[in-house]
């Protein structure tokens, strides 16, 4: 991906795109599909902001059923489906246990029921249907749940993205691969409009819409011309001019502790009935999510000691043997939803999303995405591009459906798996860490054996990156090459996750190092990436318990 936010100002575009999470990014990638010339700007990095905090399941929201959102479970359904199918190496099947107690606000029956309501409405899916377990097979699937009052249970099966950062970088790859060009670390300040301007269609010489955007990591400012804007800023996405209706912003805190579960366990708040999750991640246990009105700056958003005692509180309750420490880091995110009507609590808000459009049956306008939920992120998207194609008069249909990601292009019958095991095999004079080559393949895919070449050509950048970890120096320099990898926590956080388990963070020196090396970093370039990395570590940290009253 070429960033160079100078040779954008020479270009009209059909569209520009605010916010590189993972709506924006899917949307540059949609539109470029469909032949439409695309600019992606975002103020931080791929990724960075709700995108980053999210639990990492793809879903069909078990929850949704009680609020009557059948068309939003069945959407999130079937995109389940295509995700598991395009992105083999990102998205895998996820077991869940729901456990029922005998003070449990539903009971075997209703269980049961939604459990079939859920199946059926996966009628197309490609993973198991649920089972129903007596008490003594669960505990012997799950050992450590709490025994007194159990009924049994159900174990259905949905999908778990551990890094949806990479949905974004791949996204924003496979723009880039169809022309479309990619600025993180660029901030937009203002948008001007002037539609004496627009044209009658897409490749016409006028632009409607100026977009004015500040280079971050130079401070520089550009202007860049287009037709139409899409503003999928995420939680920050009233600011962008007519997003309305407004949005109401929830926080989301995930914890990281020591594994605990054999599978993904459903669990609701005693305090305020609330569903959570206790899911195994990367070898550890997430726990999450809470759910609160937030009015801050979404970009500073972290856990606090009530999210800490409220995730541990409850969780222990379903665990009452466990021990939940040590916590080793938090992650807080806020999402932008679509606000409702009154008296609703945060957990009760759709997670429907919104598409609007500032000027419609006009060439010109920002549509605006809002709302909505990571698994659901190629239909959203695909909704707002057909918006953008109406205003533009082209003729062009969504291509996203059939169109792997880059890294999912596996050949028929082959998976993931079977092509580490072939790749192991062909690069073991490399003398990699155990596990590394199979470590590449479920974070790159079909990509990975570009990163062994790298150690083929140097074979230095098959050192780890911390010792007794799979991840290794070549990697960052393919971020640095292929993934506009501009900051340590770029690499740490985003392009390979490492950063977000225990010792990760080991790893920023080696990381800056290998940054100035091959992208050139200046002395003054260091210390602000010294400034970032202490920033984001920040965002990570454990708060402190309050006392006991």
């Amino acid at each position: 991906m070429d960033r160079d936010l100078g040779s954008m100002e020479q270009q009209v575009f059909d569209v520009v795109v605010i916010g590189g999470g993972i709506n924006g990014a899917a949307a540059a990638r949609d539109a470029a599909l469909r032949g439409l010339s695309v600019a992606l700007v975002e103020k931080h990095d791929l990724g960075w902001g709700t995108t980053a905090a999210s639990t990492r399941l793809i879903h069909g929201g078990l929850r949704y059923l009680e609020l009557y959102d059948f068309g939003l479970v069945r959407e999130s359904l079937r995109e389940r489906e295509v995700l598991l199918r395009q992105a083999p190496h990102l998205v895998r099947p996820l077991p869940f246990v729901v456990p029922v107690y005998r003070n449990s606000r539903r009971g075997p029956f209703m269980i049961k029921i939604g459990m079939i309501l859920y199946d059926l409405l996966s009628y197309d899916k490609s993973i198991p249907s649920h089972k129903w377990y007596r008490v003594d097979k669960l505990l012997e699937l799950e050992p450590k749940l709490r025994r007194e009052g159990l009924r049994g249970g159900a174990i259905y099966y949905d999908a778990q993205v551990s890094f949806p950062e990479r949905l974004c970088v791949e996204h924003a790859r496979g723009a880039a691969a169809l022309g479309a060009r990619i600025a993180n670390y660029a901030e937009v300040a203002a948008i001007d409009t002037h539609p004496e301007d627009a044209p009658s269609g897409a490749g016409g010489a006028g632009a409607a819409h100026t977009v004015h955007v500040r280079d971050r990591l130079t401070g520089r400012n550009y202007r860049l011309r287009c037709r139409v804007v899409i503003n999928a800023a995420g939680p920050w996405a009233d600011a962008v001019p007519e997003p309305s209706p407004q949005l109401r912003k929830t926080k989301g805190v995930h914890l990281v502790v020591p594994s605990f579960t054999n599978h993904a366990v459903l669990q609701i708040a005693e305090s305020d009935g609330r569903v959570f999750f206790a899911i195994p991640w990367e070898g550890y246990t997430l726990v999450g999510t809470t759910d609160t009105d937030y009015h801050g700056d979404p970009g500073e958003a972290t856990a606090d000691s009530d999210d800490l005692t409220y995730l541990l509180r409850e969780t222990q309750r379903y665990f009452p043997g466990v021990k939940l420490d040590p916590v080793y880091l938090t992650m807080a995110g806020v999402r932008p939803l679509v606000k409702a009507g009154a008296g609703k609590s945060e957990s009760q808000v759709s997670r429907k999303h919104l598409i609007t459009d500032s000027q419609p049956g006009k060439a010109y306008g920002v549509v605006s995405i809002l709302g909505g939920k990571i698994t659901n992120h190629r239909s959203t998207v695909e909704e707002a591009v057909d918006v953008v194609c109406k205003k533009l008069g082209v003729k062009a249909h969504a291509r996203t459906r059939e169109t792997p990601f880059i890294g999912g292009e596996f050949d028929r019958g082959v998976t993931v798996e079977k092509a580490a095991e072939k790749w192991a095999k062909e690069y073991a004079s490399l003398k990699l860490p155990e596990g590394t080559v199979q470590h590449l393949a479920r974070i790159y895919g079909s990509e990975a054996p570009k990163v062994l070449e790298l150690c083929v050509a140097d074979p230095s950048l098959a050192k780890p990156l911390v010792q007794g970890r799979p991840d290794i120096a070549a990697q960052v320099v393919f971020g640095i090459t292929h993934e506009m990898c501009r900051r340590t926590t770029d690499f740490l956080l985003r392009r390979s996750g490492m950063g977000l388990l225990p010792r990760g963070l080991e790893a920023e020196s080696a990381v800056r190092e290998l940054l100035v090396r091959h992208a050139g970093l200046s002395a003054e370039e260091v210390e602000a990436d010294r400034a970032q990395a202490a920033f984001e570590a920040s965002r990570l940290a454990v708060p402190a318990l309050k006392p006991a009253s």
